[in-house]
């Protein structure tokens, strides 16, 4: 979230991924003038809680995965994991949301998202096991 949010305030856009993705997975829903910026906000605030819960979801299947297996956390599994699972995930609730696209997702940034995001998930739990929590 946050390297999407970084791109999107260097090309003076900001919140355009989440609001794309928004409306992508959660419809646009009726636009009258009036209120369209509040259903936009309402829009990218769902989103950014689905996406937060996806995450948590995501990172504590990694978790039972390295305990269950007894293998290193290490970072590039990680990255493989978030470029795998991740996309998956998006690409399912692509399909399952119905809606159709009219711009195609940029693959390659939200592939380069998905391994970052498997990046830190890793980095999180390496930080937590050496903590000792």
């Amino acid at each position: 979230m946050i390297l999407f949010l970084a791109y999107d305030a260097l090309f003076f856009r900001p919140l355009a991924t989440p609001d794309f993705l928004s409306e992508v997975l959660l419809g646009r829903g009726i636009l009258a003038t009036d209120i369209a910026a509040r259903l936009r906000l309402v829009r990218i605030v769902m989103f950014t809680v689905l996406h937060l819960a996806a995450f948590t979801a995501l990172g504590i299947v990694l978790a039972n995965l390295f305990r269950m297996s007894g293998v290193r956390k290490r970072l590039l599994l990680g990255g493989l994991y978030g470029l795998t699972a991740c996309t998956l995930l998006f690409r399912a609730g692509l399909h399952l949301s119905g809606t159709e696209l009219l711009v195609e997702p940029q693959w390659p940034a939200v592939m380069l998202g998905n391994f970052v995001a498997g990046i830190v998930m890793v980095g999180y739990l390496k930080a937590r096991t050496s903590l000792g929590a």
